[in-house]
């Protein structure tokens, strides 16, 4: 049996709303068999439609200035970007 890493177990007393739903459900009893990243992507699927990171790539895909500042456009794209691994900066100059 591995140890329960000590920012799981302090995990609960941090989350509320569906986290702490999906923390007492499924988490709580069966620290042991949890990693922080399979927790942690766990509970992105229990708390995000499954569509999700899909919208923000056609965010990040279709984005435009509009009225917005140079700065603030960029920053929002940064922002999106960085979301993804497989995006580089190269790839968000193109955008």
């Amino acid at each position: 049996m591995s140890p329960v890493p000590t920012a799981l177990r302090m995990l609960v007393t941090y989350v509320s709303g569906e986290a702490s739903q999906f923390f007492m459900d499924y988490v709580a009893g069966n620290e042991e068999t949890w990693s922080m990243k399979t927790m942690y992507e766990a509970l992105f699927d229990y708390c995000f439609p499954m569509d999700f990171k899909d919208r923000l790539r056609a965010r990040l895909s279709n984005a435009t200035q509009g009225k917005r500042r140079i700065r603030d456009f960029i920053r929002d794209v940064e922002k999106l970007a960085s979301r993804f691994p497989d995006v580089n900066e190269r790839t968000v100059i193109q955008t």
